[in-house]
């Protein structure tokens, strides 16, 4: 039956006010809108890989008018940071060399190979952690969501774009091979106010459809078996923001006395650890972060777990990969624990973390080992007479 609709009845105006109704609609300007990007993606469709972290933002690419809003709701560890052009990226990590670390033992009682011995303490960048800049971005001073909160509740952040541009902005923790150079990143491209741009349901079947395409080939990705010989890889993960956090190969067998070599893929845009030891030593560890007060009135510091980031083994700074090469026999340190140096792509001062590392194997037995960064990223080391 066809819905009826009451007959529109027809109201005389006079001409000088029809004029003046259509004058000011035509001079209204079209009311802001506020459009959503996802730190991380929104949701995983069914069949991805088990261990996959999709480390992108979701629209990459969105298009605004002058005067719209843009939202970024957080789907992990990420910053939403607009530096401008010759402006410095804030530091991910403040080095603070008059706060040198001490007290970092085994459990054995002695210090491990980072601690009591003038190395500096590190922290959670300032400007890294806490927000910058205002509530709106024109392109001319650097403007951050900082980290989300190590405790309490993940706000949305919000910026309102007044002027027509394109502006790049980077998640500062997951920053790529040259620091914010090619890491995870997005753009917004802010057009004048009236012109066509793309609808807010355009933008989320984008968004599927970007998430679709990364599971897509992070499938064919996970299905690697591993690189050859005595080596394992953290990873085998691309710059587009596809992060597989698993070990490949899972296991390697290996005999006494033959040495492993450790490294990350080469589109990693995180660290990763391998550290072994029973789970009641391994477990301490996986606090990446402790939180220091700083005085009343003043922001806490964050300070880095040295532990995590350094290892318990003396490195050679600088090196790829590192050196010495320590041994494993699975009683080190007295209670089985041994962090090798955490692995890192970005070959700046900023990060000397090396790209690959390695170890001995000097007993025979089944050890397993995780990346204290990634909780359930694990492996083992099957060693044979």
């Amino acid at each position: 039956m066809p819905l009826l609709r009451p007959a529109r009845r027809r109201l005389a105006l006079p001409a000088l006010a029809v004029a003046c109704v259509a004058a000011l609609t035509a001079a209204s300007p079209a009311a802001a809108a506020t459009k959503v990007v996802y730190a991380g993606p929104p949701d995983v469709p069914a069949g991805a890989p088990a261990r996959l972290e999709l480390d992108a933002f979701f629209r990459k690419h969105l298009t605004v008018n002058a005067g719209d809003h843009v939202r970024w709701e957080e789907r992990g560890f990420h910053t939403v940071t607009f530096i401008p052009k010759g402006a410095p990226a804030p530091k991910f990590v403040d080095i603070d060399s008059t706060r040198p670390m001490t007290g970092f033992r085994d459990a054995a009682g002695k210090p491990y190979a980072f601690s009591d011995v003038g190395f500096p303490t590190l922290f959670l960048g300032a400007n890294a952690y806490h927000r910058l800049g205002g509530t709106s971005y024109d392109g001319t001073r650097v403007t951050s969501s900082g980290l989300p909160p190590l405790k309490g509740v993940v706000r949305p952040y919000t910026l309102r774009f007044p002027k027509a541009g394109t502006y790049r902005y980077v998640c500062l923790s997951h920053p790529g091979s040259r620091n914010v150079a090619n890491g995870m990143s997005g753009t917004i491209t802010v057009r004048p106010r009236g012109a066509r741009v793309p609808s807010a349901a355009d933008d989320r079947a984008a968004a599927r459809a970007q998430v679709a395409g990364l599971v897509r080939r992070a499938r064919t990705l996970d299905r690697w078996r591993g690189p050859s010989g005595l080596r394992v890889s953290g990873g085998n993960d691309r710059r587009d923001g596809i992060t597989l956090l698993r070990f490949f190969p899972r296991v390697k067998r290996i005999h006494v006395g033959q040495t492993v070599e450790f490294s990350i893929a080469p589109g990693s845009l995180s660290f990763h650890t391998v550290t072994f030891g029973p789970e009641r030593a391994r477990r301490p560890l996986r606090r990446q972060f402790d939180i220091i007060p700083d005085g009343p009135g003043r922001a806490p510091h964050v300070r880095v777990n040295p532990t995590v980031f350094f290892g318990t083994e003396p490195w050679k700074l600088g090196s790829d990969p590192a050196s010495p090469v320590p041994s494993y026999d699975g009683r080190n340190h007295r209670n089985g624990l041994l962090s090798l140096v955490a692995m890192d792509i970005d070959a700046t001062a900023d990060s000397p973390n090396p790209r690959r590392t390695r170890l001995r194997f000097t007993r025979a037995g089944s050890y397993a080992f995780e990346c204290l960064v990634h909780p359930g990223m694990t492996g083992r080391i099957d060693v044979r007479p």
